[in-house]
């Protein structure tokens, strides 16, 4: 489960004996520990930001860009374009159970694909061979 941050967070300095995050693991406002990111929206470059903290020593800024039309919500709009759900998938618990499931997973996906994949071959076949509207015996 995530660390959540509490109202403090966004102090503008850090105080002894105030809790930044409910579990109390960070030290201060506006840190991130590793493996955590946060997102913020730039009002005067209209650019949408990051800092990051996946696999590095420190955490990282990230310019996003400017997000100029959107579907669904801010948090999809912004996840699919830093990846972070497939970075979740691919980091999740590491045990043998986990590593059966997710095997499991990738079987059942070649297998669904298999049928539609052995029909587009099927109409490929069909396509290249010529059309022969009839076949005769006899008659005149």
């Amino acid at each position: 489960m995530s660390d959540f941050f509490t109202p403090h967070f966004y102090d503008p300095v850090a105080a002894p004996g105030v809790r930044y995050s409910f579990t109390g693991k960070l030290d201060g406002p506006r840190k991130i520990l590793p493996g955590g990111y946060i997102s913020w929206h730039d009002p005067v470059s209209d650019h949408w930001w990051q800092q990051v903290w996946f696999g590095t020593d420190e955490p990282e800024f990230v310019d996003l860009g400017r997000l100029t039309a959107r579907a669904g919500s801010l948090r999809a709009a912004i996840d699919s374009r830093t990846g972070t759900i497939s970075r979740i998938a691919n980091s999740g618990p590491q045990s043998e159970r986990f590593s059966a499931a997710r095997s499991l997973t990738a079987a059942v996906k070649r297998s669904t694909a298999s049928r539609p994949n052995g029909w587009r071959s099927r109409i490929e076949q069909l396509q290249a061979q010529p059309v022969v509207e009839g076949t005769w015996e006899g008659g005149a």
